[in-house]
C-alpha cells in the first residue's frame, strides 16, 4: 500500500526506466515489457492529479481519458467500408484515444503518458478491446505511438458495487499500485495550489475530515479530496459575487452533515474576525470588550456573527443531551438490577423449596413442584428460569441441587452503590451546566442589544436564534432565563 506521494515515485522512477535509451537512440527495454501502471485507490484521492503532475515533471505529454464516458465505437473508431480487388471489406477509422495521443505527438511531445481512467468499471462491450490494447498497445490497425507509457486508474470494491474482478491473467500484464489516502500530502498541495484559505486551516485541524468515503445501503458519505477543491472554487466564485455561503451550497461538495456544518461555522468564524477562543470569552462574560469589533459593520456582519455565536452556545448546550442519556442509562441499569434481585429472590426461594407464596403462580404450603413441562401454560416460565440461572445468577450444582447459600450474584451491592453514585454526580452537572449556558445566553442577549444600534432586527434575529435551536431553547426555559422572559415580554409581548 502506496501513500499518493509514495505512488508518484513510484511512477516517475518506473517511467523513467522505461524510456532509457541505448546509444543508438533506441528504447532499452521492449515495448511487451513496458506494462501499464496500475493505480487502484478510494474515489477523489488525487490519483489523476498524481498522474498529471508526472508528466508535467518529467516534461512529456498528458492525454487523459474516462473508459465509462466512452462507447464501443469512440474507443475502437467508426466502420468504414474499403475496396479491393478482389472485393470489400470493412475498416475502423483511427481511435479517438489514439487521435488525440497523435494530435499532441504533433504537438511536439514524442513521448507521454496515456491515463485511462475508471478501468475497474470498463464495461463488457469494451472490455475485450481493452485488454487486447494493454498487452499489444494496437486498437484496431492504429497503434500507440512507442515512448507513450499507458496508466490506469480505479476504484476498490468497496467503493463501486459496478467495481469488475480481474482474474490472474489481466493482472499479470499489470504494474498495480495500490494507493491509500494521506491527509498532510494532500493538505501541503492544497496550500501549494491556492484553495481557499478557510478550508486549508480547517482541515490542518481536523486531518481525519480531509477524506471520508463509505458507500453502500444504509449510508452514502462523500468527502474527497476533489470535493474540498471544487468547494474551493465555489466560495471563491461566491465572494465575488458578494454572495453568503449556506450549509445546502457546502454539501452539494462536502457529502456529510457533520463535516459541512462544521466547516460552514469555521467559515463564518474567519468572516467576522472572531476566533472561537474569543467568542467563548464573549459569551462568559466578557461581551462588551467584542462589541468594538462591530461598530460602523454592516447589518449582514452582524448577523452572521450572532449565527456563530449561537453556534458555539448550542455545541455547549449538546454536552446536555449526553449528560442526559449517561443518567438515563444508569437509571435504567439500576432499575433492571432490582429487577434481576427481585428474581433472583423468587427462583432461590422457589429452589430451597420454601415457597413464600404465590411464586410463580404457586400457593403457599408444602414443597413447591418442577414446572410441568408438558403444560403449555408453563413450559415458557421453565425456559426463563432455566436462562435466568445461568445467565443471571452462577449456580454451584451439588447432586442436581442448586445451593442457594453459594450462589453468587452478579448484581452485587457495589454495582448499585456505583450506579446511585453515577445518577447524582450527572445530575449535579447537567444543573451546573444549564447554569452556565443560562448565562451564556444572558450574555448573548446582551451583546445583541449592545451592537443593536438602534436596528431592532438584530435583537429580533438573537431571539430566533434561541428559538430555533431546540436545546438552547430548553436551557431557557427550564431555567427561567431572566434576560430570555424580558427579551419575550418586553419586544414581542408574549411570556417565556
Amino acid at each position: 500500500m502506496y501513500t499518493v506521494a509514495e505512488a508518484k515515485e513510484n511512477l516517475i522512477d518506473g517511467i523513467r526506466v522505461y524510456l532509457l535509451k541505448d546509444m543508438s537512440d533506441n528504447y532499452i527495454m521492449k515495448e511487451v515489457n513496458r506494462l501499464p501502471f496500475y493505480l487502484e485507490g478510494g474515489p477523489g484521492i488525487g490519483k489523476t492529479e498524481v498522474v498529471a503532475q508526472v508528466a508535467e515533471e518529467l516534461g512529456i505529454g498528458f492525454v487523459s481519458f474516462s473508459l465509462t464516458h466512452h462507447t464501443r465505437n469512440s474507443l475502437l473508431g467508426l466502420p468504414v467500408i474499403e475496396e479491393l480487388q478482389c472485393g470489400k471489406y470493412t475498416e475502423y477509422t483511427m481511435s479517438e484515444i489514439i487521435a488525440k495521443v497523435m494530435e499532441k505527438k504533433e504537438q511536439g511531445y514524442k513521448e507521454g503518458i496515456l491515463l485511462l481512467d475508471e478501468f475497474s468499471c470498463v464495461s463488457d462491450s469494451i472490455m475485450p478491446a481493452m485488454l487486447a490494447f494493454l498487452q499489444t498497445k494496437n486498437i484496431g490497425a492504429h497503434s500507440l505511438p512507442e515512448g507513450w507509457v499507458i496508466v490506469l486508474c480505479g476504484n476498490p470494491k468497496e467503493y463501486n458495487k459496478n467495481v469488475r474482478s480481474f482474474d490472474a491473467a489481466v493482472l499479470d500484464r499489470l504494474r498495480k499500485l495500490k494507493v491509500r489516502f494521506e491527509p498532510k500530502v494532500f493538505i501541503s498541495y492544497a496550500r501549494e495550489k491556492g484553495f481557499h484559505p478557510t478550508i486549508c486551516d480547517y482541515l490542518e485541524k481536523h486531518e481525519n475530515y480531509v477524506y471520508k468515503c463509505v458507500v453502500n445501503s444504509k449510508e452514502e458519505t462523500l468527502v474527497t479530496c476533489r470535493g474540498w477543491e471544487n468547494l474551493s472554487h465555489a466560495i471563491y466564485g461566491m465572494e465575488q459575487l458578494d454572495k453568503p455561503i449556506s450549509l445546502s451550497l457546502v454539501t452539494q461538495f462536502i457529502r456529510d452533515e457533520k463535516i459541512a456544518a462544521g466547516f460552514l461555522g469555521h467559515y463564518k468564524l474567519n468572516c467576522i474576525g472572531l476566533s472561537r477562543d474569543k467568542i467563548v470569552d464573549l459569551i462568559n462574560g466578557n461581551q462588551k470588550y467584542y462589541v468594538k469589533y462591530f461598530e460602523g459593520g454592516s447589518l449582514f456582519s452582524k448577523w452572521n456573527s450572532l449565527e456563530v455565536i449561537a453556534g458555539v452556545i448550542g455545541d455547549k448546550a449538546k454536552e446536555l443531551v449526553v449528560l442526559d442519556e449517561r443518567r438515563d442509562l444508569a437509571q435504567y441499569f439500576k432499575g433492571y438490577f432490582d429487577t434481576v434481585n427481585n428474581l433472583y429472590q423468587a427462583i432461590s426461594n422457589r429452589l430451597a423449596g420454601m415457597g413464600p407464596g404465590n411464586v410463580f403462580g404457586y400457593q403457599d404450603g408444602g414443597d413447591i413442584p418442577r414446572w410441568d413441562k408438558e403444560d403449555v401454560e408453563y413450559k415458557e416460565l421453565d425456559e426463563i428460569e432455566e436462562r435466568l440461572l445461568y445467565d443471571l445468577i452462577v449456580p454451584v450444582e451439588d447432586d442436581d441441587f442448586y445451593d442457594v447459600e453459594e450462589t453468587e450474584m452478579i448484581c452485587n451491592q457495589d454495582i448499585m452503590d456505583r450506579l446511585d453514585e453515577i445518577i447524582g454526580e450527572t445530575d449535579r452537572s447537567i444543573q451546573l451546566l444549564k447554569l452556565e449556558i443560562s448565562g451564556n445566553i444572558s450574555n448573548f442577549i446582551s451583546f445583541a442589544e449592545d451592537i443593536d444600534e438602534g436596528a431592532c432586527s438584530i435583537c429580533y434575529r438573537c431571539y430566533q436564534l434561541i428559538n430555533e435551536n431546540r436545546d438552547i431553547l430548553s436551557v431557557a426555559a427550564t431555567t427561567r432565563n431572566p434576560d430570555y422572559v424580558r427579551l419575550c415580554k418586553a419586544n414581542y409581548g408574549v411570556s417565556a
